[in-house]
């Protein structure tokens, strides 16, 4: 796990940097951009200079705009802790799209990246 893409993570999902959406990772209504919580880590990893085009600047309005990109998840680490979802990892047994989509804010999933980011931690022994 990449500590540090995580913390960048769940601290742009604590700011207010941000509009919450639901259903992929970024929706534009009236002109304002509103991001799943995938959305903000694909914003986070260009900015990083992980990846150079977002997703939905160079997908259709396929699966593509729903999951994270191989090369964000890779950075993020998403594997280390659900190997069977890296493109969209579980938390408490449910994907983090569907935490979104259900109603969790922001700050409710950076506050279950952290707790994930810090068993990853204990288990590792950091």
């Amino acid at each position: 796990m990449n500590y540090e893409a995580m913390q960048l993570w769940i601290d742009g999902l604590r700011s207010d940097e941000f509009k919450q959406g639901v259903g992929k990772l970024l929706q534009v209504e009236d002109g304002a951009a509103k991001y799943c919580c995938l959305g903000v880590a694909c914003v986070l990893a260009k900015r990083a200079g992980v990846i150079e085009t977002l997703p939905w600047e160079r997908a259709g309005r396929g699966f593509e705009v729903a999951v994270l990109p191989p090369d964000v998840s890779d950075w993020l680490g998403t594997s280390e802790w659900d190997t069977n979802n890296r493109k969209n990892p579980m938390v408490k047994g449910i994907s983090l799209a569907g935490h979104n989509d259900a109603g969790a804010t922001f700050r409710e999933i950076a506050d279950m990246l952290e707790q994930v980011v810090a068993d990853h931690k204990e288990r590792a022994h950091v």
